[in-house]
């Protein structure tokens, strides 16, 4: 009897961790996930400034200024960005000042330079004080304690920039997992070489760690091994010292399949599960290695390792990054087409996704001769449960959302 899809999906996800968090130099850390909440240590800016160009000056002094009746005030110093002598500001008297300056001591106010004559020993301010002070107080872009990015995050470039401006140049994070793909079978030849009788140019490897790396991984493929125990076992041993998780794509026939249980049996456990998925049927797991590192075989058939990422490999990933949630969206969407599947298992379909009169509305992606093919012009999977086998146009289904195009 076939296993429950979300049992057994749930399962594998659970049986991976967070890899340990470690602290790592900032620019090292795109793509990773934040291990808890990083916070300001500082107050930013630390001080008050100046939030245009203008002139500081008290408050009073220049209350009844207008047009028709300019107040003049003498400039005392010219105040820039970096500048880290003390300025002091008697009543009566002002400081030209550039944005980003220190507030000198003594004043409470930027008038902007478009409100005076633009002068340089004194200035001629021709507009009285608004409510805005156009000062940045100290703390008042990010105060100390502030939480920058929310534990369990997936670092992007604004936030490496963001955590910088705090004053930080380290971060807590949980590593990428390193992934080791290996696709197996010897019908299997490395893509840019001439094909024979019989074979085939291995494509699923690149797609899993093309995928993976996505996904946020550091995937490496290895090149296509043959169905032959020794080799099989030399290169996962050799491998393992640098994986936190090792990929088997499981090339055609039985044969393939027996060699890599047995060589899998011999350095750890794995067990291959019959899931009610369709077109994914078979996927093997487990455990090997002295560091006990999680395996996962998955079939090379293209439509099948298209969906085992979605559906398994991603959510793995994701898991051992440390983020949440580790599945992609499901939205509910009207069917635009028929399809008629299989009765006894659940399945995925590739599809496209958008929005019709306001509502999604999904398209199962035209038949074509590759799989492969169907799958590059998709963004999204269509979902057909067990037990129902078909539906029809405008039919309500559950749509797994692959881009974000359109949601």
């Amino acid at each position: 009897m076939s296993a429950s899809f979300d049992a057994f999906v749930s399962s594998l996800v659970d049986s991976v961790k967070p890899l340990e968090s470690l602290e790592i130099p900032l620019l090292e850390a795109m793509g990773c996930s934040v291990a808890s909440d990083v916070v300001s240590a500082v107050d930013v800016p630390a001080v008050a400034i100046a939030a245009v160009d203008g002139y500081c000056v008290r408050l009073v002094d220049v209350q009844g200024a207008s047009a028709d009746s300019p107040v003049v005030v003498p400039i005392v110093a010219d105040v820039v960005p970096g500048d880290a002598s003390a300025v002091s500001v008697q009543s009566g008297f002002g400081a030209r000042i550039t944005a980003g300056s220190a507030i000198p001591e003594g004043t409470e106010y930027v008038i902007p330079t478009e409100w005076t004559d633009g002068g340089v020993a004194r200035v001629s301010i021709k507009q009285a004080p608004t409510q805005e002070s156009f000062v940045i107080p100290a703390g008042g872009v990010l105060g100390k304690s502030m939480v920058l990015v929310p534990a369990h995050t997936r670092l992007r470039s604004s936030h490496l920039g963001l955590i910088a401006a705090a004053g930080s140049d380290r971060v807590s994070v949980n590593p990428r997992p390193r992934v080791v793909v290996i696709p197996v079978g010897s019908e299997l030849v490395e893509p840019g070489h001439a094909l024979g009788a019989g074979q085939v140019s291995e494509s699923s490897g690149s797609l899993v760690t093309a995928a993976l790396r996505d996904a946020g991984a550091l995937a490496f493929r290895i090149p296509a091994l043959p169905t032959d125990a020794r080799t099989l076992a030399a290169t996962i041993e050799d491998q393992l010292v640098r994986a936190d998780l090792v990929i088997l794509i499981d090339g055609a026939g039985a044969r393939t399949r027996a060699v890599v249980r047995d060589v899998l049996n011999r350095v750890g456990g794995v067990e291959f599960t019959d899931v009610a998925a369709e077109p994914i049927s078979v996927v093997g797991h487990g455990r090997v290695g002295p560091d006990s590192i999680p395996v996962i075989i998955v079939p090379c058939e293209p439509a099948a390792a298209f969906v085992s990422i979605e559906m398994i490999l991603r959510p793995v990933v994701r898991r051992m990054l440390g983020l949440e949630p580790v599945h992609r969206p499901i939205v509910r969407a009207l069917l635009k087409g028929d399809v008629d599947t299989q009765v006894n298992a659940r399945s995925f379909i590739p599809a496209n996704l958008d929005v019709e009169e306001g509502v999604y509305a999904v398209r199962p992606t035209a038949d074509r001769e590759h799989a492969l093919i169907a799958s590059s012009q998709s963004n999204a999977l269509l979902i057909i449960p067990e037990g129902v086998g078909k539906a029809g146009l405008d039919a309500t289904v559950d749509v797994v959302v692959l881009e974000r195009r359109h949601a």
